[in-house]
């Protein structure tokens, strides 16, 4: 293999596999890393493929107008008592650009709604008629959960339109808006830079036009 070929495949799996995005699974458990959270308080996450670390910071956590902090218990996050009731809010934001996946509740049942918004989607269109019991509000930039007969895992990954990105600082605003659940956990990714991919791009591009010194 000619060296110019060989540094660009070098080059090609370092910046690539350092620029993929894997699953950050955020899970709850009593003593968690997100138990006792208020606002102002962060939490370490790690992405499974490039092993990027994710830092989640939490910016209010909201019992109606009162400053309140999250609760992890048994597998379960909520807002004081581990549970989310109407009025109480959690948003939140990573440091790194983030796409929603996947959504999981807990003991959400017949009547009850929850909510995920943020000001970042006002504005744009996603078609959520594949996924049962999720509707989008392009003017709030809310997605709408209701509970029902179906399942309490809601999959954003296939919503049509996806992905659902947010940049690196943007909030996350959980709300329920009738009746009580629990978070059981969140799927995110890591979105890789587009300073990364561009420089991956011109690195290539220079080592192609590298040419072995001709012999005489």
């Amino acid at each position: 293999m000619p060296k110019t070929h060989f540094f660009v495949a070098l080059l090609l799996t370092t910046l690539f596999s350092s620029s993929c995005s894997g699953d950050i699974i955020v899970e709850f458990s009593n003593g968690g890393a997100l138990d006792g959270d208020a606002a102002g308080d962060t939490a370490q996450f790690t992405d499974s493929i490039s092993g990027e670390i994710a830092t989640l910071t939490t910016q209010a956590v909201l019992q109606g107008a009162t400053p309140a902090v999250i609760n992890e218990n048994s597998g379960a996050l909520g807002v004081g008592n581990a549970i989310f009731e109407v009025g109480e809010i959690w948003s939140f934001s990573w440091n790194v650009a983030t796409e929603l996946e996947a959504i999981d509740l807990s003991s959400f049942t017949n009547d009850e709604t929850f909510q995920i918004s943020s000001t970042s989607w006002q504005g744009l269109s996603f078609d959520t008629s594949s996924v049962a019991e999720l509707a989008f509000n392009s003017t709030t930039g809310t997605f709408n959960l209701t509970a029902g007969t179906i399942s309490d895992q809601f999959d954003f990954s296939s919503v049509s339109g996806a992905p659902i990105l947010l940049n690196a600082g943007a909030e996350y605003s959980f709300s329920a808006t009738a009746g009580s659940t629990s978070l059981q956990s969140m799927r995110f990714s890591a979105v890789p830079e587009p300073s990364a991919l561009g420089l991956l791009g011109l690195s290539i591009v220079c080592l192609l036009r590298t040419r072995p010194p001709q012999s005489r």
